[in-house]
């Protein structure tokens, strides 16, 4: 019996004052299906109703890191109100997500998330390790739709290094990265002990780096993103808005499916942070590392390790011991290799 919504605003529009606001805004608008929506435009009276409201809390919910009741939309239903909500509920958002809580010891194992932004692939992996230490991950800037990626791989393992350690729940923590995450990985240990933090061990997985050395910013345009792509990571989506991302990012591995699917900005957001990581990953220029690295490498490594101009290379921390495993870059996620990877692993955390 109600009459039908005009879809005007509910008073003066204001835009957006900084990312977070935008991303929300953003959020309201698509699920509206509205141009903009102003920070404090009332999400029922432009034509919100309990489905929309659902589906909307889903995607605050993930652009937030932490749930989202309907019924706190129903109470405060605008992007202002939303998020004084959620600056009230907590100060700060933590995209830390446990992998496997044991609750043996003080040690804790972080696993650094991959060039799509997320550590979820390592959960089969992190189930099949015997080591009793708990272990987590998290996702980065740059994983939802909206969020503005860092640049610099400085940036993304201070980031992760805020999200991943916590003083007073462990007392010493070891890393581990595959591809893109060890490499963040070893920038990580680096800023530990920099910080008093103790790192117990370092295990990188088929973990490269470009051999170009260049600065940042680069002095070149993004366009040579394409040459980086091809020396250090898998064959990338060519369409403008990423749909084919699903099928080609990571080669065939099915692990792809696992964190694209989980990563909550969709195709193109995924993409988009993915050539954002692999150009970080290309300007990197790493400083030896003082911490020792228990490499593991697959037997089909990536070409171009010899050190060939614009190829990758390893890093340059001292390596203890070098594990060689069957398979390639990606197929050593695979399932199949699962199993001979988590013992290599945790041969790494043992040592």
């Amino acid at each position: 019996a109600l009459p039908a919504p005009d879809g005007r605003a509910s008073g003066d529009y204001v835009a957006p004052r900084n990312a977070l606001e935008t991303t929300l805004a953003g959020l309201f608008a698509e699920v509206l299906g509205h141009a903009r929506v102003g920070i404090h435009d009332n999400f029922f009276e432009l034509g919100g109703d309990s489905i929309r409201a659902v589906a909307l809390c889903s995607r605050i919910s993930t652009a937030l890191g932490r749930k989202l009741p309907v019924r706190v939309l129903f109470a405060r239903p605008s992007v202002a109100a939303v998020l004084e909500h959620h600056a009230g509920t907590s100060a700060t958002t933590s995209r830390r997500v446990a992998l496997r809580r044991s609750h043996g010891e003080g040690h804790a194992v972080c696993f650094l998330p991959t060039a799509l932004g997320s550590g979820l692939i390592y959960r089969r992996l992190a189930n099949k390790l015997a080591t009793t230490a708990d272990t987590f991950t998290c996702t980065i800037p740059g994983c939802a739709a909206g969020e503005v990626p860092l640049v610099r791989i400085e940036d993304i393992a201070a980031y992760c290094m805020r999200e991943l350690i916590a003083p007073d729940t462990h007392v010493e923590w070891s890393l581990v990265g595959w591809s893109f995450g060890g490499v963040i990985a070893y920038e990580m240990a680096q800023q530990m002990l920099a910080n008093g933090l103790p790192v117990r061990r370092l295990v990188l997985i088929e973990a490269y780096v470009s051999s170009r050395q260049e600065t940042w910013p680069p002095n070149k345009p993004h366009g040579s993103m394409e040459e980086e792509e091809s020396s250090l990571g898998p064959p990338a989506a060519t369409t403008s808005d990423g749909s084919a991302l699903a099928g080609d990012l990571l080669g065939s591995t099915d692990l792809l499916q696992l964190e694209s699917l989980a990563a909550l900005g969709g195709p193109s957001a995924v993409f988009q942070l993915y050539r954002a990581n692999v150009s970080a990953m290309g300007h990197y220029q790493p400083t030896r590392c003082s911490v020792s690295c228990f490499e593991i490498r697959a037997e089909q490594t990536l070409s171009g390790l010899n050190g060939k101009d614009g190829g990758p290379r390893t890093l340059p921390g001292p390596s203890e011991r070098i594990v060689i495993l069957p398979g390639d870059h990606y197929s050593i996620m695979e399932e199949e290799n699962l199993s001979s990877l988590a013992l290599a692993v945790d041969e790494g955390l043992r040592r």
